[in-house]
């Protein structure tokens, strides 16, 4: 049996293709092999239509923001997982199901984009723009990733500022980089 995440080759897919094709139903070859039946209707779908170039590896796909809400309003509607898996050319319906979840527990369906252009470059702030920051991070739950799409800031300039104002106030946002320590002559 194998594990979750196991990667099936290519001779291994047509083995239990041909399992099927012989007579064999997908809860057998499941209760025999351990191969998931979903999977394995997945791969006897792709194998019809496409032959063997079906069952290889998928590209990673990237999807935009629009075409997620468009999926899973459509599940809203009543269309079922394997159908909008189908008609949209999704991997499997799992990944439908992340989004569904996302948007049922109110998070944003946001395009993960290039990952390597991930942070933020850091700017110059004034004391009542990190004041604004703090008070508005604060105000919103400390969502700190809210906050660095809102100000367009990093999250460790975010989560610093609200960390010193928490301990020392209002003063300890005040930017004291190149300035000598208090109690030390000019």
């Amino acid at each position: 049996m194998a594990h979750k995440g196991y990667r099936y080759t290519l001779d291994e897919k047509l083995r239990y293709i041909k399992l099927v094709k012989k007579g064999a139903t997908t809860i057998a070859v499941e209760k025999e092999y351990g191969v998931d039946h979903h999977n394995l209707n997945r791969w006897l779908e792709r194998y019809d239509e496409h032959g063997i170039d079906g069952l290889l590896p998928r590209p990673v796909k990237r999807y935009s923001t629009e075409f997620k809400m468009l999926v899973v309003k459509k599940h809203l509607a009543g269309a079922s997982l394997g159908q909008l898996r189908q008609d949209y050319d999704i991997s499997n319906e799992g990944v439908i199901q992340r989004w569904v979840n996302l948007y049922s527990d109110g998070k944003r369906l946001k395009n993960k984009g290039n990952k390597k252009a991930k942070g933020k470059q850091s700017r110059k702030t004034t004391l009542a723009e990190r004041l604004e920051i703090v008070n508005w991070t604060i105000d919103n739950h400390y969502n700190y990733n809210l906050a660095v799409e809102h100000f367009n800031v990093s999250y460790t300039q975010v989560y610093s500022w609200v960390r010193k104002f928490s301990d020392g106030g209002k003063t300890a946002l005040v930017d004291r980089r190149g300035k000598r320590k208090n109690g030390y002559p000019n």
